[in-house]
């Protein structure tokens, strides 16, 4: 595995976790980001006493224990990964959905009535699948509260593309960035957390396309291994 160069792609300063847990896995890695994260303009309201916290990225987690010291509400993650920030986090209660946005709102609708709990989804301005809709069709007081904002990095990184074998992806628009540059990645191959990230891609043409079974960095290493 030696010869396998990973470009990692995704905000710092998680990057810089995926790039060790890549080196763990015997891979050479390279970290480029194809997007940059910050505070939108207006930041919303803090949640209610008695809220259920949904995240559904690490970015989320860390926006929003920027904001505030309290931890007390009970979270619901996309994923085991999130999960865990959240748990780094000091938050007591966090219970992982092990799957996409629908295994969110199945989680959701299993421990929560829908008039029991107001439900606050913390993300950035750009979210994946339907949570909050989804949820307040079934009468859920739901909310989407924009904790952090992303956003495309203006140039294509500056790389040893001669050496880079594979890029790994962690989102649609981290994708759609890529896409948008057009660089020659014919002797590449992409590893997409997803297939909407892979799909994201759009007509760029890779030596191979790699996505995870499931939506998570232990399954891209996996789908890499493989």
């Amino acid at each position: 595995m030696n010869e396998v160069t990973v470009w990692i792609t995704r905000t710092l300063p998680g990057a810089e976790k995926s790039a060790t847990a890549f080196q763990q896995a015997g891979f050479r890695t390279v970290v480029a980001p194809l997007l940059k994260i910050g505070r939108p303009a207006i930041l919303p309201r803090m949640p209610e006493d008695d809220a259920v916290l949904i995240f559904t990225s690490g970015n989320g987690v860390d926006a929003f224990c920027n904001l505030t010291q309290d931890r007390h509400w009970p979270v619901v993650t996309v994923g085991d990964a999130t999960a865990q920030r959240a748990g780094s986090e000091a938050f007591r209660t966090v219970h992982s959905a092990a799957g996409d946005w629908a295994d969110v709102v199945k989680s959701i609708r299993f421990l929560f009535k829908p008039d029991q709990f107001p439900i606050r989804h913390i993300g950035g301005q750009h979210v994946r699948g339907r949570i909050v809709e989804t949820l307040a069709k079934a009468g859920y007081d739901a909310r989407l509260d924009i904790c952090y904002r992303s956003w495309p990095v203006h140039d294509l990184p500056e790389l040893d593309w001669v050496t880079i074998t594979h890029i790994a992806l962690y989102s649609p628009m981290a994708a759609h960035t890529l896409a948008e540059f057009s660089p020659n990645v014919l002797k590449m191959t992409s590893v997409s957390i997803s297939p909407a990230t892979d799909a994201a891609l759009e007509k760029l043409e890779f030596a191979d396309r790699l996505v995870a079974m499931t939506p998570d960095e232990p399954a891209m290493l996996t789908a890499l291994g493989a």
